[in-house]
């Protein structure tokens, strides 16, 4: 089993771990060879993997897989918030907490990491992150807008620099047909812009509600690296 690390674009697979059930070299190591062998694998072929099945997003379907080793993401994201000096909050629904989870589980977290919410309702929404009546009802809870309010809500209220949040549908009921089950938004605000990200994952509640977690990390470090464009 090896643990190839990867920075994939938005558009194609938002994570960077893969595990790669191969006794033997040669082990694909450039990203496009990686997300080629992706794209053209059998999920079900990849073991010791927490989540396993495809995600649509602009550009094509993808097959994905996700390891259970260190969480690479969480210490990069808290190494450059620290070396920065920069103070992240999170404002989760449908992630209930997990987003969360994930980055508090670098030990020293709390050096960068404020806290963060989690508003399942509406009501909810409206009390603690200052997301507005008019964008609910207009757009709904797993919308560009309310993400983005969401976002700069929690970054506001918990004096913050950079505000993350997570909204979807992560099943198995609750889809329509402009928004199936796993639907998911994705906002991130900063001082210097506010940014989301849409996708629709095709895992179970679970699997769903991990992949949210994994690609709001990604935002996140897309932010740090400054690979976002202008908000």
């Amino acid at each position: 089993m090896v643990q190839i690390p990867l920075e994939f674009p938005a558009h194609t697979v938002p994570f960077t771990s893969l595990a790669l059930l191969q006794s033997s070299p040669p082990y694909p190591t450039h990203p496009d060879d990686i997300k080629e062998w992706i794209i053209n694998s059998n999920p079900r072929s990849v073991a010791s993997t927490i989540c396993m099945g495809t995600c649509r997003v602009p550009g094509g379907v993808y097959n994905w897989c996700m390891s259970n080793f260190k969480p690479i993401l969480e210490s990069r994201i808290g190494q450059l918030l620290r070396t920065r000096g920069l103070k992240l909050a999170t404002a989760e629904s449908c992630t209930g907490g997990l987003l969360a989870d994930h980055i508090t589980d670098v030990p020293g977290s709390s050096d960068y990491f404020v806290g963060g919410v989690v508003a399942y309702a509406y009501e909810a929404k409206v009390a603690l992150l200052q997301v507005s009546w008019g964008t609910l009802r207009l757009y709904g809870a797993v919308s560009r807008e309310t993400v983005i309010e969401m976002a700069r809500g929690v970054r506001t209220t918990l004096g913050a620099d950079i505000g993350i949040s997570v909204s979807g549908i992560a099943g198995p009921g609750g889809g329509m047909p402009e928004k199936p089950v796993g639907t998911t938004w994705i906002g991130l605000s900063a001082r210097d812009g506010d940014w989301a990200r849409n996708y629709v994952w095709d895992g179970d509640r679970r699997t769903n509600k991990e992949l949210s977690a994994q690609a709001a990390l990604q935002f996140a470090l897309d932010y740090l690296n400054k690979k976002l464009e202008n908000g």
